[in-house]
C-alpha cells in the first residue's frame, strides 16, 4: 500500500466511523450493533457501501480487533430494517484483499 493509499483510507476509516458514532441517521445501526454486543464507541467502521435494493454493507474493527462484515437491510417503504448476515472474518486470509481500509484501522486501534 503506497501512502496516499494509506492516508486515502485512514481518512475514509475517520469519516465512516465518525458517522456511525454520531449522526443521528445511523442510530438503528448502532442498536443493531449493541444488540450484537458490539460497542459503537469502540468499533471503527472501515467499509461501507449501500447497494440499489436498499441493503448496507460494512466491515467493523472492534477494539479487541475482531474484523466483523455484514450485511443490514435497511428499509424502505414497508420493510422493516434487519441484520442479513454477520461473518467475524478475523482470521480470514483474503479480507485485507477484499479491504485494504482494515490494514488501517487496525494500525488505528485502540479507539
Amino acid at each position: 500500500m503506497t501512502p496516499d493509499q494509506q492516508r486515502l483510507y485512514r481518512q475514509e476509516v475517520e469519516e465512516l466511523t465518525a458517522l456511525l458514532r454520531g449522526d443521528p441517521t445511523w442510530e438503528a445501526l448502532r442498536r443493531a450493533l449493541r444488540r450484537r454486543q458490539v460497542s459503537p464507541g469502540a468499533t471503527l467502521l472501515a467499509a461501507f457501501a449501500e447497494d440499489e435494493y436498499g441493503v448496507e454493507h460494512g466491515v467493523l474493527v472492534t477494539a479487541g480487533g475482531r474484523v466483523i462484515e455484514y450485511s443490514r437491510r435497511v428499509g424502505g417503504p414497508g420493510v422493516r430494517p434487519r441484520m442479513l448476515a454477520w461473518r467475524d472474518r478475523t482470521d480470514d486470509p483474503g479480507l485485507l484483499l477484499e479491504y485494504p481500509q482494515v490494514a488501517v484501522a487496525l494500525e488505528t486501534r485502540p479507539v
